[in-house]
């Protein structure tokens, strides 16, 4: 299986240059993950000769942003930064600080990005305006190596090609090691694109890529059964018969089995379920919303209409005992997910954990 970390298109940065293109702009990516030095870099800007330099930003990726920005105006110095994501939404500060940095963006970029390129925008530290979803354009796939992500799989075994989707943005649970930064940047609840808009981009990609498989990656693909429905519906009349994988959550799939039936019936052959931690006592900490029963229950579900489950857990967390690391363990054993991912807690600023 191909390593997704290297393959995987950012969805963020395909959206931004999908509406730069849309508004008449070249665009061409400098994708870091793909470089062995910063020596690549600096060729992919020599190549470019740019007029802006648009950096996306995680919590994580912070240091690597403020190198990219200072050489891009090491090497072309009249060229505009511009930072956006998730590390300037939540820490503004320290990109105010940084002087090799023109313009930030906070919050959904989209919008003001194209603003800001156009001229009708000048301030350094903008707040992004909310785009409406059905009036975005398709994703800009092209701009990546895209057949680096249609020759990866998310789930161990999956066909190919595969395409990744996001049908909504935001979350409206309350997991502390999420919460509140998630919201700060797509505000509270969780906005949805039409089914007809997604069904048409599905539409697109099928016709020029005509993918085998769909990986999900909305925070919980399950939020609204309305949706759900309908989606489902409009996908078994087009014909698909990709199969999919989705993030869903042991409280959801407790409480309604029927959408879990559904979903296995248009081809879900996988649930990423993030069960996090084998005790009561940590779960009611992370505000989970679940329990060590409704995980057990949900992964019997699972079973029950043949739902593969990706389990992901998380040992480090603040105030874990031994005794309850050896209590996720358990949890695993019983659980007995097809694939598993064990991560170490890494708090994040602008979260109620950190």
């Amino acid at each position: 299986m191909n390593s997704g970390e290297f393959c995987w298109i950012h969805h963020g940065v395909s959206m931004l240059c999908a509406c730069l293109l849309k508004a008449g702009h070249k665009v061409k990516l400098s994708d870091l993950r793909k470089h062995t030095n910063w020596m690549d870099y600096i060729k992919d800007l020599q190549d470019m000769v740019p007029d802006w330099v648009c950096i996306s930003a995680s919590y994580l990726d912070t240091q690597a942003a403020k190198k990219a920005a200072m050489l891009a105006k090491a090497n072309f110095p009249s060229c505009k930064t511009v930072v956006g994501g998730l590390s300037p939404t939540l820490d503004t500060k320290i990109w105010e600080e940084d002087k090799n940095i023109d313009h930030i963006i906070k919050h959904e970029g989209e919008v003001s990005l194209v603003k800001l390129v156009n001229g009708t925008l000048s301030e350094r530290v903008i707040i992004g305006e909310k785009p409406d979803l059905n009036e975005l354009p398709y994703a800009a796939r092209d701009i990546w190596e895209y057949p680096y992500e249609l020759g990866c799989t998310m789930s161990p075994g999956g066909k190919t090609p595969m395409v990744t989707m996001i049908s909504a943005r935001g979350c409206p649970f309350s997991c502390t090691y999420c919460q509140p930064a998630e919201s700060m940047v797509f505000g509270k609840g969780t906005r949805f694109r039409s089914v007809d808009h997604v069904i048409g981009e599905l539409k697109e990609l099928h016709e020029k890529y005509h993918f085998k498989a769909i990986t999900w990656w909305d925070d919980t693909f399950t939020i609204s059964k309305v949706w759900l429905k309908e989606f489902c519906e409009k996908y078994k009349v087009e014909g698909f018969d990709a199969e999919m994988v989705v993030c869903n959550r042991s409280d959801i799939i407790c409480r309604d089995e029927e959408t879990v039936r559904m979903l296995a019936e248009i081809g879900v052959k996988w649930f990423i379920i993030g069960f996090e931690t084998g005790t009561d006592r940590l779960l009611q900490f992370l505000k989970k919303g679940t329990s060590v029963e409704k995980n057990l229950q949900a992964a019997k579900i699972c079973k029950k209409y043949g739902i593969k489950i990706f389990g992901t857990f998380m040992l480090g967390l603040p105030t874990e005992t031994n005794e309850d690391a050896l209590h996720t363990y358990q949890m695993i054993r019983n659980i007995n997910p097809d694939h598993k991912m064990i991560f170490y807690f890494t708090p994040i600023p602008g979260t109620e954990i950190f």
